[in-house]
């Protein structure tokens, strides 16, 4: 015997077909258009895998991103409060005149972050040396100092 048929499905050694449904034949599993249901969880490197198991993996690459998304967002927050606090920084006056010194204030803002910056500086008795320190905050909660000196000739 070559093949069995009762209703409409055959059976032979090419397979199981039902028709106008699914088959299992030598050339793999054709579902006929239909919704394959009760699916296991792929465990296996060749396991098919559920649209379960697709959500899951969808929705933690989806997390990955947001977490990649909220670090470049505290990247941009830090370098502009950075910039802000550089402007900042600059915008501080210096003493100028020979033999005297000066506390003095800016304050900076860029790309949405905000920044203020405290310096004390002097001038030599001959006016050929300054010192200058500077500290600054920024809308991030970074703080950074710094120091100069500088000779005319």
């Amino acid at each position: 015997m070559d093949s069995v048929t009762t209703g409409g499905t055959t059976i032979n050694d090419n397979g199981l077909t039902i028709e106008d449904g699914p088959s299992v034949t030598r050339d793999g599993v054709d579902a006929g258009g239909q919704v394959i249901t009760n699916v296991a969880p792929g465990v296996e490197a060749g396991d098919a895998v559920n649209v379960g198991q697709m959500n899951e993996l969808g929705q933690r690459f989806q997390n990955e991103i947001n977490n990649v998304n909220n670090r470049i967002d505290g990247v941009e927050k830090n370098a502009n409060a950075g910039s802000a606090s550089a402007i900042a920084a600059s915008s501080v006056p210096q003493a100028w005149r020979s033999g005297e010194s000066m506390v003095s204030v800016g304050a900076g803002t860029y790309g949405g972050e905000s920044a203020v910056a405290v310096g004390v500086s002097r001038l030599s008795d001959n006016g050929r040396w300054i010192i200058q320190g500077k500290v600054t905050g920024d809308s991030q909660g970074n703080f950074g100092a710094g120091v100069g000196a500088g000779w005319h000739w």
